[in-house]
C-alpha cells in the first residue's frame, strides 16, 4: 500500500487512526507533491489524489480517483530526472569498503542498500537545498515504520508471537542490519568519509524507505516519487499497473473501468502468502487467496516455546491468549480472519501486533474455533455458526479438497529464510525490455520476474 503499502504497506503503507484533521493533511500533502511533480516535468491526472483509505480495519494513505477512468488511462507520469538511484550520489557509488573488515561480512546487495540509505540520509540533511526536498519531507518518519514493520519488532512482540516463523525472520533481519551498522561505524572513520555525519537511525529510515517504497529495475533499486503512494490488495481488487520505460514511469489503469471514489491498487506480489507479505512489507492482506505453507508447524495450544531456553518464558501467555487479546472475536465472520480491536492500534507497535495476531489466527484459527467460547457470526445472523470443516455438505467437502490441493501446490513455492532476509525487500519488480522500452511494464508475472525465480526456493525451517 501506499507502501508500496498496506498494513501495516505497505509499503509505504502504514495505518493512520485519527481525526478529520488527518484527512485534510493528506489533501494538503497531495497538493504540495503534485504541484512539485508538475513543476519538475511530471504529469498528474486531475481526478486523482492522495487520501486515507480503509484496509483491514485501519486507515492507510493511498491514491483515490474522483471520477471514473477506463483501461489504459495514464494517471501519473514521473520523468527519469526525478527517480532516485545510487548513481545519484557518485561518491557513494564509487566508495570502496573493502578495507573495512566489518563491511566484508555484507553481501553485495547489502552494501548497495547501505550506500543507497546513506544517500537518502545525505539528501535529507541538505534540507530545502535538495532537489527532492519536498518528496523526502513527505516520506514516512521512523516511528511510522516501527509501528508496523517486523524489522523493528520489539522483544516483547517476539516473545508473545515466538511460535510464528515471522518472528525468526524478524530476528534475522535485525541481525543483518546490526552487521550493516558495524560497517557504517567503521566507514565513518575514513578520512573525508561521506558518511561521517550520518547516524544509524538515519540509515534505518533509509532502509525502510527502500524496502517499503522502492522499485527494482533489473537488479538495482530505485525510488520513484509519488507513484510509490499506490497501495496493494489481493489480486481480484488490483486495478492498475506501473509501466516503465527509459524516460518515465507511469501509473496506468489496467481494469476495464475504475469508478469515482475507488482506490487505485497495484499488485505487489500476486503469489505471496501473508507470512511473506508481512515479512516483506509489513502488510497483512485481508482475504489473501494464497494459503500459508503447511510445513510451517506452529504451536497453537501451548505457550509456543519451541526454541526458547530462558526460564523467564515459563509464565508467558500462550499464542492463543495474546492473539485473542488483540482480535475482535465478537464481530468475527465465519470463514474469515477476525479484524483487531481498535484499541490495539493505539498501543506501542499496535499495527504490527494486529498483523501478527491475524497471521496467528490464519495458522491456528481452525484449532481455536473448536472452542465453543469463540463465537462467530455472519452479517445477518448472530447465532453461533458451525466451523466450516464441520459442514458436511457436498459443496463444502469439495471446497475443502480444492483448498488442500492448492495448499500442496503452494508448498513448492515458498521462499526460504535466507532469500527472504537477504535485503530483497523491494515491493515492485520492473521487467525491462531493452528492445521495446516504451511498453515494458512493472509486474511480478511468473514468467518474467527474476524476483519470483529467487523466491520460489523450497523453504526448510
Amino acid at each position: 500500500m501506499g507502501c508500496a503499502a498496506l498494513l501495516f504497506i505497505f509499503c509505504h503503507a502504514f495505518p493512520v487512526i485519527g481525526s478529520h484533521f488527518k484527512f485534510n493533511k493528506e489533501q494538503s500533502t497531495w497538493a504540495e507533491l503534485s504541484q512539485w511533480l508538475v513543476t519538475r516535468g511530471g504529469w498528474v491526472q486531475d481526478n486523482i489524489q492522495s487520501d486515507l483509505t480503509s484496509h483491514g480495519g485501519a486507515m492507510i494513505r493511498g491514491l483515490v480517483l474522483h471520477a471514473g477512468a477506463y483501461m489504459g488511462s495514464t494517471l501519473i507520469e514521473i520523468p527519469r530526472d526525478l527517480w532516485l538511484h545510487l548513481n545519484f550520489w557518485p561518491d557513494l557509488e564509487r566508495a570502496s569498503l573493502a578495507h573495512h573488515p566489518p563491511c566484508n561480512d555484507l553481501t553485495k546487495t547489502e552494501v548497495h542498500r547501505l550506500k543507497f540509505a546513506a544517500g537518502l540520509a545525505i539528501e535529507s540533511i541538505k534540507g530545502a537545498t535538495s532537489e527532492h526536498a519536498l518528496y523526502l519531507k513527505h516520506l514516512p518518519p521512523a516511528d511510522e515504520y516501527r509501528s508496523f514493520h517486523p524489522s523493528f519488532m520489539s522483544s516483547g512482540l517476539q516473545e508473545d508471537f515466538r511460535s510464528l516463523p515471522t518472528v525468526d525472520l524478524a530476528r534475522k533481519m535485525q541481525e543483518d542490519e546490526a552487521r550493516m551498522n558495524s560497517c557504517l561505524q567503521s566507514w565513518k572513520h575514513d578520512l573525508h568519509s561521506p558518511v561521517r555525519n550520518i547516524q544509524w537511525n538515519d540509515i534505518e529510515v533509509g532502509l525502510s524507505h527502500l524496502r517499503n517504497r522502492g522499485f527494482i529495475v533489473e537488479e538495482d533499486p530505485i525510488m520513484v516519487p509519488v507513484v510509490d503512494l499506490v497501495n496493494t490488495e489481493r489480486s481480484d481488487l488490483v486495478n492498475a499497473e506501473v509501466q516503465f520505460n527509459m524516460d518515465a514511469v507511469s501509473l496506468v489503469v489496467n481494469s476495464m473501468y475504475v469508478g469515482g471514489g475507488q482506490e487505485v491498487l497495484y499488485g505487489y506480489c500476486t503469489y505471496c502468502d501473508n507470512e511473506q507479505m508481512l515479512t516483506q512489507w509489513g502488510v497483512y492482506l485481508e482475504g489473501n487467496a494464497n494459503s500459508l505453507p503447511a510445513e510451517h508447524a506452529v504451536d497453537c495450544n501451548s505457550n509456543g516455546n519451541h526454541t526458547a531456553t530462558n526460564a523467564s518464558f515459563a509464565n508467558s501467555k500462550s499464542l492463543k491468549e495474546v492473539s485473542f487479546a488483540a482480535l475482535d472475536l465478537g464481530s468475527n465472520v465465519e470463514g474469515k480472519v477476525p479484524r483487531c480491536r481498535q484499541s490495539v492500534f493505539s498501543s506501542e507497535q499496535g499495527p504490527l501486533r494486529c498483523s501478527l495476531a491475524r497471521l496467528a489466527w490464519e495458522y491456528c484459527g481452525h484449532v481455536w474455533a473448536q472452542d465453543t467460547s469463540v463465537v462467530t457470526t455472519d452479517a445477518d445472523n448472530t447465532e453461533p455458526q458451525k466451523p466450516p470443516w464441520k459442514n458436511t455438505s457436498l459443496a463444502s467437502n469439495q471446497n475443502l479438497l480444492k483448498s488442500a490441493e492448492v495448499k500442496k501446490a503452494q508448498i513448492r513455492q515458498v521462499m526460504d529464510t535466507q532469500t527472504l532476509t537477504d535485503g530483497r525487500f523491494i515491493p515492485l519488480k520492473v521487467s525491462l525490455n531493452h528492445t521495446t522500452p516504451k511498453t515494458a511494464s512493472v509486474h511480478t508475472s511468473a514468467g518474467n520476474s527474476a524476483f519470483r525465480k529467487r523466491t520460489l526456493r523450497a523453504r526448510r525451517l
